[in-house]
């Protein structure tokens, strides 16, 4: 008896086994057919870069053949010439080479307040026969006899200490160098350049002339000048109110880049209490220096309203004043200003003097008599 269902199986498996056989042989074939093409893609890319490639292989050839070639060459010999030839001659000057090795240096003295001439040269230790040379030499209107804080003197000596030569500033302009021989004194001066640098200013015054001054850029010194101009039309220590306003045109000196000092006022307006004043710096003929108005009339008049540089007032003219040590009132006809000790007082105006000396009540006192009053 043939069983049906067994002979299905054998057949579905025999199915199966053929249907694996031609999977596997197709795999193949697409493997096969996979790699022809890739051959065919390099042998299709070899065809069409084959030129470029060849073109690049000769490129590399020529540089390895032509760059060794290049860098191991070698410059010509050629033959060196060298020829003698003669330095100029320079002159030398014995005298600057004698100078330069054996010039003694300067000792540079400055002077100090309250110092004399004398003081200085005693500290140096010249004798005075000397310095009464220098004198005589030099005149009694030279510099040496109006010195001040600030002027220096250079002093040279030779190899035993004695005094050579001395170095000192007539001016801002002019040194003067005096050789100190054994039978008479030689003088040489040496000119040096001077600058004025001129310079403008401008202020208000909200509580002071100084502060004002300051804040513009101005010194006390030319505040002192501004002062001195104007200080025969304003009082400077009375007239004085908020607002008022200054404009200044004024120089200062330098030698050599150096600032040395201030210089003048050479122009200057002052609005006080709304009143304009103007004040121009003209030297005549003569040599004499003024300040003069906008109209030319001179500034100077017959009494100077504050006549010294004071730095405060300690008490003002009054009817009615309490007495500071009677401690009754008391009439001040007057107006008392404070200064340091050694401050310049100036005469108000031309008179005679009438007392000096001592007096209860003032101290040291000098009394003027303005014409007959």
């Amino acid at each position: 008896m043939i069983d049906k269902n067994s002979d299905s199986s054998a057949q579905r498996s025999t199915q199966q086994s053929r249907i694996r056989r031609n999977d596997e042989r197709a795999g193949i074939e697409s493997t096969k057919w996979k790699f022809i093409q890739s051959v065919s893609a390099v042998r299709s890319w070899r065809r069409e870069h084959w030129l470029l490639a060849g073109v690049g292989v000769l490129v590399s050839v020529f540089a390895g053949v032509i760059v060794p070639a290049g860098a191991a060459a070698k410059p010509e010999n050629n033959p060196i010439t060298t020829v003698a030839m003669p330095l100029p001659e320079i002159a030398l000057d014995p005298i600057k080479l004698e100078l330069t090795s054996t010039e003694p240096e300067w000792q540079v003295v400055r002077v100090r307040a309250g110092q004399t001439l004398g003081e200085i040269f005693e500290q140096q230790g010249v004798p005075a026969t000397e310095l009464a040379r220098l004198i005589d030499q030099q005149g009694k209107s030279s510099a040496l006899c109006h010195i001040h804080p600030g002027d220096e003197f250079a002093f040279q000596r030779d190899a035993d200490g004695v005094l050579r030569a001395l170095r000192f500033d007539r001016d801002d302009h002019t040194r003067v160098i005096v050789n100190f021989g054994k039978q008479a004194l030689s003088e040489k001066l040496l000119a040096r350049d001077v600058e004025r640098r001129t310079h403008v200013a401008r202020g208000t015054i909200e509580s002071s002339l100084f502060g004002a001054a300051a804040d513009a850029g101005m010194s006390d010194t030319m505040v002192l000048q501004l002062a001195d101009a104007f200080g025969y039309d304003i009082d400077f220590a009375q007239d004085l109110r908020v607002g008022d306003s200054f404009t200044v045109i004024y120089d200062d000196v330098y030698r050599e880049g150096e600032r040395l000092h201030d210089g003048n006022i050479i122009a200057a307006t002052f609005i006080n209490r709304g009143k304009r004043y103007s004040a121009f710096r003209f030297t005549d003929a003569k040599g004499d220096t003024k300040f003069y108005s906008e109209d030319g009339r001179p500034l100077r008049k017959t009494f100077l309203r504050t006549p010294v540089d004071f730095t405060r007032i300690t008490s003002l003219f009054s009817a009615g004043r309490l007495h500071p040590i009677l401690g009754t009132m008391r009439a001040h006809k007057g107006v008392d200003y404070a200064a340091p000790q050694g401050t310049a007082i100036r005469a108000a105006g031309e008179g005679k003097v009438a007392f000096r000396g001592w007096q209860a009540g003032y101290g040291n006192v000098v009394i003027l008599q303005h014409g007959g009053h």
